[in-house]
């Protein structure tokens, strides 16, 4: 990053940025590095929809959650999946309490 990488590439054909990576493995302190170098923080995957927020939500990650909500991340994004569902849904869905919590905290879905 400090050498000028493009942060917000995208890898064809999936829109895959390095911001869904980091939000898919769990790396908090990759996407707070991240973040600040970035035009969104919720690009969306081509095909689902899918934001980091989502990704990061469906695999369990409740601090990335946090980091991603902090910096403005939509907790309402909609994926394009046949039910429609939002990070909630697939934190739910998945069984993951902490990320349900951070998302319906008063800056999340809630708020």
């Amino acid at each position: 990053i400090q050498h000028g990488v493009m942060v917000d590439t995208e890898e064809r054909p999936t829109g895959m940025q390095p911001l869904h990576l980091a939000a898919h493995t769990g790396l908090e302190s990759v996407c707070a590095a991240l973040i600040p170098r970035l035009l969104s923080v919720d690009p969306p995957l081509l095909g689902s929809g899918q934001t980091p927020l989502h990704m990061a939500a469906k695999a369990g990650h409740a601090d990335v959650v946090r980091v991603l909500l902090d910096a403005g991340a939509d907790a309402l994004a909609v994926a394009e999946t046949p039910a429609g569902w939002i990070p909630l849904h697939m934190a739910i869905y998945r069984g993951h309490a902490a990320c349900v919590t951070e998302l319906t905290a008063p800056r999340g879905v809630a708020g």
